[in-house]
């Protein structure tokens, strides 16, 4: 399908409208924050624990240190929705590879990647995740690194299922009778064919990630110079009980966030999968 007929087959289907909407919402607020908000989202602008309503210059309210929420959720989106895109894009790059050459080749190879890819499998992603955040400091950069290490084996056991049911196609043995080279095969042809789950299972990834940088971040883990949803809950942390809504307000974001990313990801396999397209 070219990519115009998926655009359509994906705002064919409610999910796909309503998960489209939130996201592009998502990437407004992220791109329009420096203008609405050209300050730094982690000035104490005003009395703390102001709460929502109260002000109509802080319309979400501040926290306990007095910051602007609706500042923050802006700003936060930005960061919150990098760090899932490129935590996701390292868990793509590695699974992507390591699937594609054990798929191909098989034996011995397939057989050295699989066992990899099973011992961190073994491993709880997110205690993983923590331990890399602890060892290496915690940092945006870091938390990126780890969540993308710690995302990519199911990526690797996907792609090696479609290679392995396109590397005796035809088309495959025709390009290796031609004499052309391995490593184009792969790349050209045999990987291009095999990433329409791998598309589907992206959305999903970009949403772990945002969660599990909530959940670092939640445990004091969090990137203190960079404002992101996760930052803003891991800081209400502390006036849970007294001022609930400094970790509801982020958290409603994260969860209508994840919801259109699955929600997304529902309507691109319903338009990328022939027979559910039926």
């Amino acid at each position: 399908m070219s990519s115009t007929s998926v655009v359509r087959a994906v705002l064919a289907s409610p999910a796909g409208i309503a998960g489209s909407l939130v996201i592009i919402g998502v990437l407004a607020a992220a791109t329009l924050a420096p203008f609405l908000y050209p300050g730094d989202p982690s000035d104490m602008v005003a009395s703390p624990f102001i709460w929502p309503g109260n002000d109509p210059e802080f319309p979400l309210g501040t926290d306990l240190m007095g910051r602007d929420l609706t500042a923050g959720l802006f700003h936060g989106a930005s960061v919150s929705l990098m760090v899932g895109a490129v935590a996701a894009a390292i868990a793509l790059a590695i699974g992507v590879s390591l699937g594609a050459v054990a798929g191909y080749y098989g034996g011995w190879m397939d057989d050295l990647i699989m066992r990899i890819t099973e011992l961190f499998q073994t491993m709880p992603a997110f205690l993983l995740a923590i331990v890399m955040v602890a060892v290496l400091n915690p940092s945006i950069y870091t938390i990126i690194l780890a969540l993308g290490i710690t995302a990519w084996p199911g990526i690797a056991r996907l792609t090696r299922a479609e290679v392995l049911a396109l590397r005796n196609r035809d088309f495959v043995q025709a390009l290796i009778g031609m004499g052309m080279s391995d490593w184009r095969i792969v790349l050209f042809h045999v990987v291009p064919n095999a990433l329409t789950p791998v598309i589907v299972a992206a959305s999903i990834l970009v949403a772990t990630a945002i969660l599990s940088e909530a959940g670092l971040s939640f445990l004091g883990l969090g990137d203190p110079n960079h404002v992101s949803w996760g930052t803003m809950i891991g800081a209400g942390r502390d006036a849970l009980r007294t001022a609930w809504y400094q970790t509801a307000i982020p958290g409603l974001a994260i969860m209508i966030t994840v919801l259109a990313l699955n929600l997304l990801g529902d309507a691109l396999n319903h338009a990328l999968n022939p027979r559910l397209r039926r």
